[in-house]
């Protein structure tokens, strides 16, 4: 069961995003199914502008796109077996979908929580999303920190011989890994009606996973934390 509270509020703050302020470039299920693996848009015509949050697979499913505030993290694994990551260079990066935001200002949140999967963080960015003048049907980013307990996350590495992907050939190529006592960022993004374009089906969240020593990113896909965390939320319009 989910237990938090605030230790900070903001009464006399208020956050009005409209949908509008979160862009997106291709869809999720036409890559996850194989319908359309192709590049739908070049991450330097969107480092043009400052403040860019992104998250995204790498153009061929060739690895995750984690980019926070206009810092491109792009991972990609080099030894499946050994599970070594590299970077990928910026210059020339590609995505088949990609989900995005200029972020310019955030207002950050102090909570104690109890996490034990997904949706425990999705229901604490809606609710403090909510308190803070959010509406149900809003998209909006939101960035999480603290020294987790556990995480799992993966990396999409896809076969380049592949003649042709598929769901099941999508799942396969995912390369997971697990930490303990990770002191990471999560940048995420949130929407009830996002369903096959950035997030999966029944879930609201978007989740990237960026350790605070920058060594790789992530799709996050579970983690445990009990304990205080912070959770950040756009502080002003943005400037579209």
């Amino acid at each position: 069961m989910l237990r938090f509270f605030l230790l900070i509020s903001a009464v006399t703050f208020s956050v009005f995003v409209s949908p509008q302020c979160v862009f997106t470039s291709g869809k999720a299920k036409n890559v996850m199914m194989g319908i359309d693996l192709s590049a739908t848009v070049a991450l330097d015509t969107l480092l043009v502008q400052p403040h860019l949050y992104a998250l995204g697979p790498v153009d061929d499913l060739q690895g995750e796109i984690t980019v926070f505030d206009g810092k491109v993290y792009a991972a990609q694994v080099t030894n499946k077996r050994k599970q070594k990551v590299k970077f990928r260079e910026a210059e020339g990066l590609k995505a088949p979908f990609l989900v995005y935001a200029y972020v310019p200002e955030w207002k950050s949140y102090s909570v104690e929580v109890d996490l034990q999967n997904l949706k425990d963080i999705e229901r604490i960015v809606d609710s403090i999303g909510r308190a803070h003048g959010f509406r149900e049907e809003d998209v909006f980013p939101f960035r999480v920190e603290a020294i987790f307990y556990e995480v799992s996350y993966h990396i999409i590495q896809r076969k380049k011989w592949e003649k042709q992907h598929s769901h099941e050939a999508h799942n396969a190529a995912k390369i997971h890994f697990s930490k303990f006592l990770l002191s990471a960022d999560l940048v995420g993004f949130y929407s009830r009606n996002h369903e096959g374009v950035f997030t999966h089906k029944g879930q609201y969240v978007h989740i990237h996973i960026l350790p605070k020593d920058r060594e790789t990113t992530g799709h996050l896909d579970g983690l445990r934390h009990t304990g205080e965390l912070t959770v950040w939320l756009p502080s002003s319009r943005f400037d579209n």
